[in-house]
């Protein structure tokens, strides 16, 4: 039997909170499991929604239902309808699912407490290790959908939205971090441009190859992956092949192809194998 890796226990931010039980390498998965509950946003007008979700929590299993109002938000002073509505709001994800709108809610990732440099992510219901994570440690993800927002706008949007003012090391320290996130912005347009797979004279290629390497270490320390990582690897990809450097090129894809298994990102190894066909055909 495999050790569990995490564990659900008190956390210094208050209340619970997920936790490593040993080292955990990036890009590890730390947990999988299916939702409790879905709600489509598009179904219900803001003014019934509490209604809406108390309904659907009551139609669930009596054990699941339980888990679920065990979750941060519940307040037995006010009706079940308004706590199951703040629970929703307070514990759920984003996501869209053909198209539409969805707010899920999990049993245990939703446990995981917010850091504006997180070490995990969340993708398609699978947790994922973002950073190295030391054992002891608590397993933080990033709440808000724009990762690169700075100090003041983040702190904004936090308290608006959960109702916290963020004290990770990132908002403590957050002249530097605001200057490392300025730094990535100026850098992500050589991603930009490498991206194009326009040919140019090899210094500017190099110089690309350069900025985009710097870029991809320092959103991997800010704990980002997500289609960050994907099109500076991309980038890479492309400006190797225009350089001929067919090692490196492969290096970057099969880099990529394991991230993509891991975040369950697969689709971007369409975008390598369609920009590889291109380039053959261009040479032939």
């Amino acid at each position: 039997m495999v050790a569990q890796i995490w564990a659900v226990q008190s956390s210094t931010f208050g209340g619970l909170g997920l936790f490593a039980m040993q080292d955990i390498p990036p890009d590890t998965v730390i947990l999988e499991e299916p939702p409790m509950l879905k709600i489509c946003d598009d179904d219900v007008h803001a003014s019934h929604r509490s209604q809406y979700v108390c309904t659907a929590v009551n139609m669930l299993p009596s054990t699941i239902r339980a888990k679920f109002r065990q979750l941060h938000g519940a307040d037995p002073t006010r009706s079940q309808a308004y706590q199951d509505g703040r629970i929703l709001h307070l514990n759920a994800f984003g996501t869209a699912i053909n198209g539409d709108v969805w707010s899920v809610v999990y049993e245990t990732i939703s446990r995981a407490n917010h850091s504006c440099r997180p070490n995990a992510g969340l993708t398609h219901n699978r947790l994922v290790s973002s950073r190295y994570i030391a054992a002891g440690s608590e397993i933080l993800i990033n709440y808000l959908l724009d990762e690169t927002l700075l100090y003041t706008p983040r702190q904004k949007e936090l308290w608006e939205c959960w109702n916290f003012r963020c004290a990770c090391e990132a908002c403590t320290d957050h002249i530097t971090n605001n200057e490392k996130r300025l730094l990535m912005k100026r850098l992500q347009q050589h991603v930009v441009l490498g991206n194009r797979g326009t040919r140019s004279a090899a210094p500017i290629l190099d110089e690309h190859i350069e900025k985009i390497e710097t870029y991809i270490r320092l959103v991997r320390e800010e704990g980002r992956v997500g289609t960050d990582i994907f099109l500076a690897n991309l980038a890479l990809f492309k400006i190797y092949l225009l350089k001929d450097t067919l090692d490196k090129a492969y290096e970057v894809l099969k880099s990529t192809q394991r991230l993509g298994e891991v975040w369950q990102m697969n689709w971007f190894a369409g975008e390598f194998a369609k920009y590889l066909s291109e380039r053959i055909k261009s040479i032939g």
